[in-house]
């Protein structure tokens, strides 16, 4: 018998993924009610399964229309902090990059304090493309401290954020804007 809260959710979340591993990209998913009674558990306890799994990319939610099945390769980013390359990864593609600039900047107000370095410090700026399977997915801009970029010599086709640690930093924390766009030629 299944006594706490989070011990049903994980319990309905296995058995719905389970299920989902068996379904065809697209299809819907019962609604939350149906699942609650199959499950005899509530609507609550339902709803963070289904979050739990979207989290992990295996399904999506369409707002006034239910639950479905995600396609393979659906981009989907997780609260916890990773790297595009770890991101790909788990997701069976292979990450690369190519470099479109290159530079060493004083940092603008914002950047510096984010960084927790001086005004117009200097900063490691890197804009690159990131692609998976060769497909371009994302442009990154990625500043880092001078002192960080000159002790690690990076390069910058592979994960930056296994390079930080090989080079013994540790990423605690990153900010990240994702916009989707039309892509152009």
């Amino acid at each position: 018998m299944v006594h706490s809260e989070s011990t049903k959710y994980e319990a309905v979340a296995a058995e719905l993924r389970a299920r989902v591993h068996l379904m065809q990209p697209d299809e819907s998913l019962p609604t939350e009610r149906r699942l609650a009674e199959e499950f005899t558990v509530s609507r609550t306890t339902v709803r963070q399964a289904i979050r739990a799994l979207i989290a992990e990319g295996l399904i999506y939610n369409v707002q006034g229309s239910g639950t479905y099945v995600a396609p393979p390769g659906l981009v989907s980013k997780t609260l916890r902090l990773t790297g595009f390359s770890q991101d790909m990864r788990q997701r069976g593609l292979v990450p690369s990059s190519r470099i479109l600039v290159l530079e060493t900047v004083a940092a603008t107000g914002d950047i510096a304090a984010k960084l927790g370095i001086p005004a117009a410090g200097k900063v490691f700026h890197v804009w690159r493309l990131r692609a998976a399977d060769g497909a371009p997915m994302a442009l990154e801009h990625v500043w880092l401290p001078e002192a960080v970029a000159v002790a690690v010599h990076f390069q910058m086709e592979q994960s930056l954020y296994d390079q930080l640690e090989a080079a013994g930093y540790t990423v605690a924390r990153a900010a990240e804007t994702i916009d989707a766009v039309n892509v152009d030629a």
